[in-house]
């Protein structure tokens, strides 16, 4: 590997980290609102939860950006395949002393990533569990649970991939 093109591509990366660290510092508070909120189940933070959402939906996307681009420019660099690029794989290829203050960066985005994706998954199912038991009352008090929505007779799922993970019936 040539020596210069890795010391410009090791610094890409911490470039990278630290934005990608940035851009998790500003999306974690928006998650744990949301997750207070729906502890709390007040309704006036509602528009507030919304555009951070909102913000949070273009964080991701910027970061999903921003590793396309790193693994290009890493990519070019090395002369590589841009599919061929791993982060994981270009450290353990870094000199030691590169390595280590990388590796430092990227176990604190790690995790925040994990924080970031588990409180994703536990309020992605608790608006899952709250749509379909408000789905479940519509349908009983309109009497159209045979017939309506994702359901099939008499109220089964007709996909697992719909299927609720909570079901009322009255």
């Amino acid at each position: 590997m040539n020596s210069t093109a890795t010391k410009e591509a090791a610094d890409l990366c911490a470039n990278y980290l630290r934005d990608e660290e940035a851009m998790l510092s500003a999306a974690l508070p928006m998650v744990r609102a949301v997750q207070s909120f729906v502890a709390q189940g007040t309704r006036d933070m509602t528009l507030e939860i919304t555009r951070n959402y909102q913000e949070l939906a273009a964080l991701i996307d910027n970061m999903v950006y921003r590793r396309q681009v790193l693994r290009a420019e890493i990519a070019r660099r090395l002369n590589q395949e841009v599919a061929t690029v791993r982060l994981s794989q270009f450290l353990e290829r870094l000199p030691l002393d590169v390595r280590n203050s990388l590796q430092t960066q990227l176990a604190r985005v790690r995790s925040m990533t994990h924080e970031l994706v588990a409180a994703n998954h536990r309020l992605s199912n608790f608006v899952r569990i709250f749509l379909d038991a408000y789905q479940c009352i519509l349908q009983d008090v309109t009497r159209t649970k045979s017939g309506s929505g994702r359901y099939g007779p008499q109220g089964k799922a007709e996909s697992p991939v719909y299927r609720p993970l909570l079901q009322i019936h009255g």
